[in-house]
């Protein structure tokens, strides 16, 4: 082996030793020493390419905030900690008009309700969202064609902080669909609930946010339902669905031949990089499930 000082590297490939300065003439067996990514860094580090359109993060109290395009932000609460990063997510869209269910009309509708209560700013992007009487304590999931439930009413377990609600369906005909916000778990009214016009046969998630007010009512909203068997991060819709692109995650791995990415639970996933970029597959666990925290490098 030949070493001449102040050099770049020569006939290397993956598998050589990095040395700053020097040129090593031939292959050496040694495996490089790469320094990790750190995903919990407020700084993202300049191996990394993130793209992206705006969509909610954690904050440091719990509640969402919508950062910017092309923004990938570290997240976390006082009480959690930091999270590290989201997984990049795949697009997306919420077929549940007026996901806030703060009008009334076509898509959101009660019974046995005089009046929709609407708190402003209560939501947990300090939006509007509903408030529903404590008498609707259960929330379900039907298909009108039939009147089957496709997830059970289930009683609510309601707290000061903001919980999201996350279910999967398959509905069996061709039917407009009901999420039920709530109804009397005795009478079946008051109820709330909201629904979109005809859906096809399939599966769905559905999820949204609740949380108690006062004492009479609490607030939920924010309701999101999507096609498969995946919940992303919050799309707002007003009259009409909305969809939300994809993100995406390239890593360059120009010095190295496998990465290893690690999450905030304890998971982890191995990748082979032949190549010099290698682009991080989208999320297949539901939104807010894992955060990215490392990745390290052999």
């Amino acid at each position: 082996m030949i070493i001449t000082p102040n050099s770049s590297i020569i006939g290397a490939t993956k598998s050589g030793i990095w040395a700053t300065g020097t040129t090593v003439i031939g292959n050496v067996s040694s495996t490089p020493t790469i320094p990790p990514i750190d995903l919990t860094a407020p700084i993202l580090d300049s191996r990394i390419t993130y793209t992206g359109p705006a969509h909610f993060v954690l904050d440091d109290t719990g509640n969402l905030d919508l950062c910017d395009t092309n923004e990938w932000r570290v997240e976390g609460t006082m009480s959690l900690g930091v999270l590290g990063r989201h997984e990049p997510e795949p697009a997306a869209t919420n077929l549940q008009p007026q996901s806030r269910a703060t009008v009334l009309g076509d898509f959101i509708k009660t019974s046995g309700i005089d009046s929709l209560q609407v708190s402003e700013n209560g939501g947990p992007d300090g939006g509007a969202i509903a408030l529903a009487p404590l008498e609707c304590d259960v929330y379900a999931f039907s298909q009108d064609i039939g009147g089957a439930y496709l997830f059970p009413p289930t009683a609510y377990n309601l707290t000061p902080g903001w919980q999201r609600i996350v279910f999967t369906v398959t509905s069996t005909a061709r039917s407009a669909l009901r999420l039920w916000f709530g109804r009397n778990s005795v009478n079946g009214a008051p109820a709330f609930w909201g629904t979109q016009g005809q859906m096809a046969a399939g599966t769905y998630t559905a999820s949204f946010y609740v949380r108690s007010n006062d004492d009479s009512t609490f607030r939920v909203g924010f309701a999101q339902i999507e096609a498969g068997e995946l919940a992303t991060s919050p799309i707002v819709t007003t009259d009409a669905q909305a969809s939300r692109t994809a993100a995406s995650v390239v890593v360059d791995t120009s010095a190295s031949a496998s990465m290893t990415v690690h999450y905030n639970n304890g998971e982890s996933d191995t990748y082979a990089t032949p190549d010099d970029s290698f682009t991080i597959p989208p999320a297949k666990k539901n939104w807010g499930v894992r955060y990215m925290q490392r990745i390290e490098f052999r």
